[in-house]
């Protein structure tokens, strides 16, 4: 029985710790070496998550009698170690909807036995600052956890320009516009009303400029809001074209901060005010019947 070794390759063992990046399989796009065990993880600042997008990837193929990647073989883990949690294990050509891990760490592992190697793979990833955002037929409203975004402060988050900076409550950086504020404007998209405006998160330092920008988006009619990452969007090929869904609950603690006592969330009272209206007018044309039919 032969001895299957595993060579250390210096592309193998990397650590990143920017905010958005990419990186590929050792010699990408030529073939990737035999009998390689490589580690790429990813470790952002607390309070971020992990969105990893699959760019290319063409490894050897399944075992044609389990149909399992017992071979070649790409896998993400939920966390910097193989005891995590498994998000997911890929091989042959077909690329893999993006991940997100559940914390700031995300480790992928690519595997190779002693034969047979194709071109490999490539990967971009962004750090998800988990947001809550909601709209209501009159205005926008964004929450965001400040340990996600620390060291920042509040005017390094701003909806439309820096004089629609954030507010800081307690742990939560909140935004509240309204529709005529803020840079917002109407716009027609597949034939549906939506109020758009652009989020901005300045992450500029030491002279270089550094702003991501999301598209906030809101369908009055049903009070839906949804993000989209818009600045930057080469770095995720042919996920660029697609403005790539970047809204995320908020998880965990997370969560419980945002919907806590520490943050007022302004109710939408849209339709109770309209309905509130409408019975005042009933009321009134009631009491003008009543008193006419008297005089």
């Amino acid at each position: 029985m032969g001895l299957s070794l595993y060579l250390p390759h210096r592309e193998c063992q990397d650590v990143y710790t920017a905010v958005r990046g990419n990186f590929s399989s050792p010699q990408y796009p030529s073939s990737y070496p035999n009998n390689i065990r490589c580690h790429w993880t990813i470790r952002l600042p607390p309070g971020y998550r992990v969105k990893v997008f699959f760019l290319d990837l063409e490894l050897e193929g399944p075992n044609s009698l389990t149909k399992t990647c017992d071979f070649d073989h790409l896998a993400a883990f939920d966390g910097a170690s193989e005891e995590a949690p498994l998000l997911g294990n890929w091989c042959g050509h077909h690329l893999p909807p993006p991940v997100t891990s559940s914390h700031n760490q995300l480790l992928l592992l690519l595997h190779t036995d002693r034969s047979t190697t194709y071109r490999g793979f490539s990967v971009a990833y962004i750090g998800v600052v988990p947001m809550n955002v909601s709209c209501s037929r009159t205005d926008f409203q964004i929450l965001m956890s400040t340990q996600a975004l620390a060291p920042l402060g509040r005017t390094h988050v701003y909806l439309g320009s820096r004089r629609c900076a954030a507010q800081e409550v307690g742990s939560i950086f909140r935004i509240q516009a309204r529709f005529d504020t803020c840079g917002t404007e109407s716009q027609r998209r597949n034939n549906t009303s939506v109020i758009v405006s652009v989020l901005y998160i300045d992450f500029s330092a030491g002279g270089q400029e550094d702003i991501h920008e999301y598209e906030v988006r809101c369908e009055p009619r049903l009070k839906e809001a949804s993000v989209h990452l818009l600045s930057g969007s080469d770095w995720l090929g042919p996920y660029a074209a697609t403005a790539e869904h970047l809204q995320e609950a908020p998880p965990g603690d997370e969560a419980d901060a945002l919907e806590g006592p520490v943050v007022t969330v302004a109710q939408d009272t849209s339709d109770i005010v309209f309905l509130g209206l409408c019975v005042l007018a009933g009321a009134l044309m009631v009491t003008a019947i009543v008193v006419l039919m008297l005089l």
